[in-house]
């Protein structure tokens, strides 16, 4: 289960730390974040959700790849950008 420490870690809260809401529950405020961004509904939202998450965890196997292939450098910020990613499309697949 994804939680607050899972969160702060990927640096969500940092963009909510404003919200009178934050506080109460940040994990359901995220939640809503999620939310309040997918406009699909039934089967089209499990599809899109489901292919955005492939998507996303392949652009982290992608960074991981290159850098023992091609002994690419890249930065923390880059992975965990995709690891957010990953994780709004985790939520999303959650909130069906």
């Amino acid at each position: 289960m994804i939680n607050k420490t899972d969160l702060e870690a990927f640096g969500y809260f940092d963009m909510f730390q404003n919200s009178p809401d934050y506080d109460k529950d940040p994990i359901r405020f995220y939640s809503q974040f999620v939310e309040d961004k997918i406009f699909t509904k039934g089967r089209d939202r499990l599809i899109e959700n489901t292919l955005g998450l492939v998507g996303e965890a392949g652009e982290v196997s992608e960074k991981i790849k290159k850098l023992f292939r091609d002994k690419n450098k890249f930065s923390d910020d880059e992975v965990l950008k995709e690891l957010g990613d990953v994780l709004f499309y985790t939520v999303a697949l959650s909130n069906i």
